[in-house]
């Protein structure tokens, strides 16, 4: 190993180092992609601010849609350095009715700088804003953004999930307990084994415990325990715009999401950087994941072999993702589906034989307000045995005896 020591001179003098745009876009391919050198943007951005050594370290660290979204910052920043504070307040309705429109009007990361009259604004440091990424914000002010979440508790959801209490609200209250609900720390890649992409209606805290109660699942027949995972976070935007925006991504018209453009990104810069990934996609999540897989294929061309991805509860359709997947070079580990499940079988859509239709009709009820526990969609499917069990534990006695009369073989 090379070392090289530094004076109190030197590092002073490499900490007051400054980069002009036009020097950083030489020196960062990614920098570079994103204005043409005789842009209008360019130019404003060359002549009217200046970068720090830990500013352009972090800009560069970034992955493709956060790096756009900072360098839209700095402009603002280039164009009125004296007004300090951004408004980080939701846009009007008409523009939030655009899923591929970012909601807020500022972006979840910080940027210091210095006025100096004369001279170009000097940025000084980029860094996460956690303010706006707090699991106690109300729903509609959670962003999607990247979370570390860590494992807690030692409860598990296995077909021994009784064990964990005499009562539903018990079990669910143990698998709760089990994840850093409380305190997930936002970070702007992912530097874990697992990962995972929630579904609509989740908001953080409970997209902490579920995903990681998913990934247990997928995941969890290894020796080595989960201790950690990285949360892809999909915020809910209510009923009504989470579906809207699941269709929105499954069109092929139009330009998909903002969340499914963040996390091509994250799938890109994860990949250049070599980093093993292991996913579960549950529901919306998987529309959004299979989403983002056709966008970074199209846009950035390269293959994405070093991710694998589980598909639970899928609200995308199995063969369409096997497609997507095998073109990407993702390995689909398994698709785990419970066959009474409304969300694969109707919406996927996966299964629209008459037996199909007929088993998502009758338990369409325990979707909506069936809570996880009696749920055909919320927690992993474990197995037809486990799940008639979950029905008569919740006292759902009839429908545990219509699920028991199926045989695994006979439902698609």
């Amino acid at each position: 190993m090379s070392r090289q020591s530094l004076s109190r001179e030197q590092l002073q003098q490499r900490a007051a180092r400054r980069h002009t745009w036009q020097e950083a876009a030489a020196g960062a391919p990614q920098i570079a992609a994103l204005f043409e050198p005789r842009s209008p943007t360019f130019r404003t951005l060359d002549k009217k601010l200046v970068l720090g050594d830990e500013a352009l370290r972090m800009l560069r660290a970034l992955n493709d849609f956060d790096r756009r979204k900072v360098t839209e910052e700095l402009l603002d920043i280039a164009l009125h350095p004296n007004r300090l504070d951004a408004d980080t307040g939701r846009r009007d309705w008409f523009q939030r009715l655009l899923p591929s429109r970012y909601p807020f009007k500022g972006y979840h990361y910080k940027i210091r700088y210095a006025i100096v009259p004369g001279k170009p604004v000097v940025i000084v440091d980029i860094y996460l804003d956690k303010e706006p990424l707090q699991p106690d914000l109300p729903d509609s002010m959670q962003r999607n953004a990247l979370y570390q979440v860590s494992k807690v508790g030692t409860a598990r959801f296995t077909p021994e999930f009784k064990q964990l209490g005499k009562e539903p609200g018990d079990v669910i209250k143990a698998l709760t307990g089990s994840w850093g609900t409380d305190s997930p720390l936002p970070t702007h890649r992912i530097d874990t084994l697992h990962a995972a992409v929630n579904g609509m209606q989740n908001n953080l805290a409970k997209a902490a415990w579920l995903m990681g109660t998913h990934l247990e699942t997928a995941y969890g027949e290894n020796s080595v325990p989960i201790d950690n995972y990285t949360l892809f976070f999909n915020p809910t935007e209510g009923k009504g715009r989470d579906f809207f925006e699941c269709g929105f991504d499954k069109q092929n018209l139009m330009e998909c999401s903002h969340n499914s453009r963040h996390l091509a990104a994250v799938l890109v810069e994860a990949q250049r950087r070599g980093h093993r990934t292991r996913w579960v996609a549950h529901s919306q999540g998987a529309i959004i994941f299979i989403t983002a897989v056709e966008f970074a294929l199209k846009h950035d061309g390269i293959r994405l072999d070093h991710h694998s991805v589980c598909l639970h509860g899928t609200g995308c359709n199995v063969r369409q993702a096997e497609l997507v997947c095998t073109r990407a070079g993702i390995t689909i580990e398994r698709v785990r589906n419970n066959p009474f499940d409304l969300v694969p079988n109707i919406f996927g859509p996966n299964d629209w034989s008459l037996g199909g239709l007929e088993r998502s009709l009758k338990f369409r009820g325990l979707v909506k307000e069936g809570g996880p526990l009696a749920s055909p969609h919320t927690l992993p499917y474990l197995g037809l045995e486990t799940y008639v069990e979950q029905l008569r534990f919740t006292g759902h006695h009839e429908l545990a005896r219509y699920a028991q009369q199926f045989h695994p073989s006979e439902m698609a």
